[in-house]
């Protein structure tokens, strides 16, 4: 049933041999608890949404499919969390379950960017991480149906446990790129995306995993903070691949735009063509169609040099005029 603000509800449940019954008063939700799950969401489409951006920009690369593999994830666990505080009793068992995926999926990215550890070129240890992972997840999917609120804390405990271990090899993986990189240019390139991959895990995994693990909750709603920060990761790498074309992105973007302005021409200038045709001479069916011939065989005799002019522009606009796209 639904009830009204100042309405009051009796439960009645049963522990052990006992029955209880209680009331309680029917208020409304706190606006600061809406505007928490809103935050959360627009975060979870933050990941997918910028993931897709990257995916997009060079599929065929292995570190752009796993960095899109390990946001999803992140977007769907985001999601599904914010449901089951709302009463969707489904969601509850689909959280446990991607939690226990998750790790697995950190640590496959992490391992292979921004370069591939040992850790990647082994396939033994990564199956193991995703066999523990699988294995975790259908533990996690379970605990719900518990009945032993023992059991479920230990679960919990060891859901928590089970991510603050991804995040703490996803960052040490990070750092370790960092650190033995050899090259000062190098160091450069993915110094932003440790400084992202740090300030969206640290804070999360410090103020929010960790209490809930060791004392099944947060003294205080650090994911009001925690949650928001989650969003610097797939920001900074897609600053990082348009600043230092970490995966190729700007050559990407680079021939879309060309592409972009020769088609837009060719459009323009058809388009133009035939306003002033038909305001000229609206009822020739003959000349409408010796026009669209003439327009097809303009755009075939020009487009290579329309494309090279094209290129040359978006090349100045990119580098600066330095770059020859024929090299």
């Amino acid at each position: 049933p639904l009830y009204h603000p100042g309405d009051v509800a009796t439960v009645t449940f049963q522990r052990g041999d006992q029955v209880y019954t209680t009331t309680v008063p029917a208020d409304l939700v706190p606006a600061r608890r809406w505007l928490a799950q809103l935050m959360i969401l627009l975060v979870a489409l933050a990941f997918c949404g910028l993931s897709l951006v990257i995916l997009l920009s060079r599929p065929e690369a292995v570190e752009t499919r796993q960095f899109y593999l390990m946001c999803q994830t992140w977007a769907a666990v985001l999601t599904v969390g914010t449901l089951s505080t709302v009463g969707v009793s489904a969601a509850s068992r689909w959280f446990g379950l991607l939690n226990g995926l998750l790790t697995p999926t950190m640590v496959h990215f992490h391992a292979t960017f921004p370069e591939r550890h040992g850790l990647a070129r082994r396939r033994r240890p990564m199956i193991a991480v995703y066999g523990v992972g699988s294995v975790l997840a259908a533990l996690f999917w379970l605990c719900p149906s518990f009945s032993d609120q023992r059991a479920v804390k230990m679960t919990q405990t060891i859901m928590y446990g089970w991510l603050l271990l991804g995040l703490a090899v996803a960052i040490g993986l990070m750092i370790a790129a960092y650190v033995t990189t050899s090259s000062p240019y190098a160091r450069r390139r993915i110094r932003l995306v440790v400084f992202g991959t740090v300030l969206a895990f640290v804070p999360f995994g410090l103020l929010t995993a960790m209490p809930i693990a060791m004392f099944g909750g947060a003294t205080w709603d650090s994911w009001m903070l925690t949650i928001p920060l989650m969003s610097a990761l797939p920001r900074t790498y897609v600053v990082a691949l348009w600043q230092y074309n970490l995966m190729g992105f700007d050559r990407m973007l680079n021939r879309g735009l060309v592409y972009l302005v020769v088609s837009a021409v060719l459009f323009g200038v058809y388009f133009f063509a035939l306003t002033i045709f038909y305001t000229l001479l609206p009822e020739n069916k003959v000349g409408s169609a010796a026009l669209g011939a003439a327009v097809a065989l303009g755009a075939a005799v020009t487009f290579q040099p329309l494309r090279d002019w094209a290129q040359r522009m978006v090349d100045r606009l990119f580098y600066g005029g330095w770059y020859d796209y024929r090299e």
